[in-house]
């Protein structure tokens, strides 16, 4: 089973943490974020209540007060934060992990050890970082794998080709406040590729993922959830005119959302714990 108090607030389940997100359960609107890492300086403590289980049909939720601790900061870095993991015999996904923060992420995972499968839509782009990452870790696990993920087929096609346990899910790629774009579907650019791909991916690895025992899923959101909630009568801005970052903000919800129900959704398995960034 998951951790208590998995199901409503998602975060990194031990004294390594960085942000949580919590969920109003009247709404289901993701509410601001906590960063922990702004918040302490040295090793400093939160006192928190949450939820212990999700309710069942008609029962009132339980909540119970859980102490975090962290000795991270706003300044520690991913490689500061993995020191004394031991990821060998992990196998990992990054999306997005050729640019920004997917680097670092792959990268700290390389440097634990894991085996690491960047997902990315430019395939020389990713060589490059892998060859980078091999280079500066030692790890020569590091591989690339193409990932269009507001391609249906090219989803498909990658869940379709994975072989074996999938340990670590990163879900990190996103398009961020760009101009009005659409999928062939008419799907709004943002949501298709925020949402619906990683949607689409983690749940076609569920067997993978279920197969590694003790997985992790980790869907990157962000601050920008706090622009909109999901507007589930016009997802893709079809009546409303588009402005970018409420069609981000609504897909960064989405990616806290998608936390908060896989968690409900997946308990049951016995192997996941779901963080929401």
């Amino acid at each position: 089973m998951l951790e208590p108090a998995a199901a409503r607030m998602v975060w990194p389940l031990s004294e390594r943490s960085a942000e949580m997100t919590s969920v109003a359960p009247d709404t289901g609107r993701a509410l601001r974020p906590t960063s922990l890492n702004s918040c302490f300086r040295a090793e400093r403590s939160l006192t928190t209540s949450l939820p212990i289980t999700p309710p069942a049909p008609g029962e009132q939720e339980t909540m119970t007060t859980i102490r975090l601790v962290t000795p991270f900061t706003a300044e520690s870095t991913a490689a500061e934060v993995v020191v004394g993991i031991d990821l060998s015999g992990r196998r990992a996904i990054v999306t997005g992990g050729a640019s920004g923060i997917g680097i670092e992420t792959a990268r700290a995972l390389a440097g634990a050890g894991a085996q690491v499968t960047i997902a990315v839509r430019n395939v020389e782009a990713g060589k490059r970082t892998a060859e980078d990452i091999v280079a500066t870790t030692g790890n020569d696990r590091v591989g690339v794998a193409p990932l269009d993920l507001a391609d249906r087929a090219s989803v498909a096609s990658f869940v379709a080709a994975w072989e074996g346990p999938l340990h670590i899910l990163v879900n990190n790629a996103d398009v961020m406040a760009s101009p009005e774009m659409r999928t062939p579907e008419g799907w709004e650019m943002q949501f298709a590729t925020n949402h619906f791909g990683h949607f689409a991916l983690a749940t076609g690895l569920h067997r993978a993922l279920a197969a590694a025992g003790e997985a992790r899923v980790v869907s990157v959101s962000s601050g920008g959830h706090l622009i909109s909630p999901v507007v589930f009568d016009d997802i893709h801005l079809r009546v409303r005119t588009y402005e970018p970052w409420p069609a981000y903000g609504q897909s960064k919800t989405a990616n806290a959302l998608f936390a908060v129900e896989a968690t409900k959704r997946w308990a049951d398995d016995d192997t996941y714990r779901i963080h929401n960034y």
